[in-house]
């Protein structure tokens, strides 16, 4: 009798009532409308198909398993959304939250811009999450971002049983495409969310389908990587591929590279974006030199494509990504939120004047 009453007790002054599965009908996220994707499975979540994948070095294969920048788009008028994912592992990240690494985030359509709803917890490679409870019962549109650092093998939405669930408002979602190829930052290591890497908040602010190809660590400029490109449907390819890839390899790699994917997409703009300035290089002279050698290799490579008459070729240099109140990493190198607000709005200025469209501060 004691156990039922302090039950009771526990219902009645617990805010966030545990909603039983029963209550809801799932439907799994690959047969709503999935952003963000590149692979030819669309049964999985991975970020490179697995036949191009076969061709780039060990850990560019390991990390185009993990769903960055993946979003899935869905109309409901449920008054509760719960969301049931699988996880291969739980990782974890020593400058990273857990939310970042492994979580989801819920966006709603306000009817002038895409507004962060909440985030999912995760506690395990099997997780449950109420999302968000009592709405107003409205058909609404929304967009759960995908796990930055993590492999997601499994992932399903769940409304309440009497509720209506579609696919995502074509009205309301992208039918443009840009490609961005990168390093961590590109990939969103440090974000505190996964709404947050930049590809993803450029996803929102500019009605664009941001292919996201950042892979931590690695983006050293591979010949292959422009066949893979190619094969993306992009109206810009953005190459944030500087920061990983050692003074000589941008030398030696950085010209086939954008004249391969010049070739192969003759018309296609390409941005070509410097790497960060790490903030240890304001003290330590040694890697001050690599980063200017870096940037600078890079930039021979704009001229020489300029020089040989190539069009629509464009060029942001560091200074311009991240600001100068050195305020804007969480390591000195990867960025915070405002870092990454930062750099979404100096690459988001271009390709909006690139694709003659509005961006949205």
């Amino acid at each position: 009798m004691k156990l039922y009453k302090y039950i009771v007790l526990a219902f009645l002054f617990n805010p966030f009532p545990i909603l039983a599965q029963d209550n809801f009908t799932f439907i799994k996220g690959h047969e709503l409308t999935v952003l963000g994707r590149t692979s030819a499975d669309k049964t999985n979540y991975h970020r490179i198909d697995s036949v191009d994948v076969k061709l780039l070095p060990d850990l560019v294969r390991r990390f185009s398993k993990y769903s960055a920048g993946m979003n899935i788009a869905f109309k409901t008028n449920s008054k509760s959304i719960k969301l049931n994912w699988k996880l291969d592992k739980l990782n974890t990240m020593w400058n990273m939250s857990s939310v970042g690494v492994n979580g989801l985030d819920l966006y709603c359509w306000n009817g002038k811009n895409w507004q962060y709803v909440s985030s999912a917890r995760p506690t395990g490679t099997d997780n449950s999450v109420l999302l968000v409870e009592n709405l107003d019962g409205q058909l609404r549109n929304y967009r759960i971002f995908l796990p930055i650092y993590s492999e997601v093998k499994d992932i399903e939405v769940g409304v309440f049983k009497d509720a209506q669930i579609f696919s995502g408002d074509a009205a309301n979602l992208p039918t443009r495409k840009v490609a961005i190829y990168g390093s961590s930052i590109t990939q969103g290591i440090a974000a505190s969310r996964p709404g947050m890497a930049y590809p993803s908040i450029l996803s929102r602010k500019m009605k664009i389908d941001f292919l996201n190809l950042g892979f931590s660590g690695s983006g050293k400029m591979e010949i292959e990587i422009a066949d893979i490109l190619a094969k993306i449907p992009a109206e810009v390819y953005v190459l944030d591929c500087v920061p990983n890839a050692l003074p000589h390899e941008v030398k030696e790699r950085s010209y086939p590279l954008v004249s391969r994917l010049r070739k192969l997409k003759p018309e296609v703009p390409i941005v070509m974006v410097e790497s960060v300035r790490r903030e240890i290089s304001n003290w330590n002279s040694v890697m001050k030199d690599r980063i200017e050698q870096q940037n600078g290799e890079f930039k021979k490579t704009y001229n020489k494509l300029l020089a040989e008459g190539n069009k629509n070729i464009y060029y942001i240099k560091s200074e311009d990504l991240m600001g100068d109140d050195h305020d804007a990493t969480v390591d000195g190198t990867h960025l915070t939120d405002l870092g990454y607000m930062r750099i979404s709005e100096t690459i988001g200025k271009q390709l909006a004047e690139i694709m003659n469209i509005k961006f949205i501060k």
